[in-house]
């Protein structure tokens, strides 16, 4: 009877999960992995994020482009930076300048590395 009972949750198991559509949470990009291309044209990088079908990214550096035509860019392809990098030493000090800059670029999310001499303890 058991078997029977296992073999039915297996069964109701398999048309469960076969018939709905699972998914993950959003796909982002940290900029500086396509550091190399924004070298080049930074308007074709952005462009190409947004045909890859990516909205979500961490920023942190607009290439060398001023900052109101680099937003310009990231809304004409429709990407919004969620995320910035920041060192622990711009929070330790109490300035926040990674964060800020994250702000100007309208981000909500700052990731912070460790303290460095506590890194190197691992």
């Amino acid at each position: 009877m058991k078997k029977l009972q296992l073999l039915g949750l297996f069964v109701i198991a398999m048309i469960f999960f076969g018939t709905t559509n699972v998914t993950a949470q959003e796909v982002g990009l940290q900029l500086y992995s396509l550091r190399n291309q924004f070298k080049e044209d930074i308007p074709s990088t952005l462009k190409l994020i947004n045909d890859w079908g990516i909205t979500v990214l961490e920023g942190g550096d607009s290439y060398g482009m001023p900052e109101e035509e680099f937003k310009g860019l990231l809304a004409k392809n429709n990407l919004k930076v969620v995320s910035i990098g920041a060192g622990f030493n711009d929070l330790a000090n109490a300035t926040g300048a990674g964060c800020k800059e994250g702000q100007k670029l309208w981000c909500y999310l700052c990731d912070v590395c460790m303290d460095p001499p506590r890194w190197q303890q691992f």
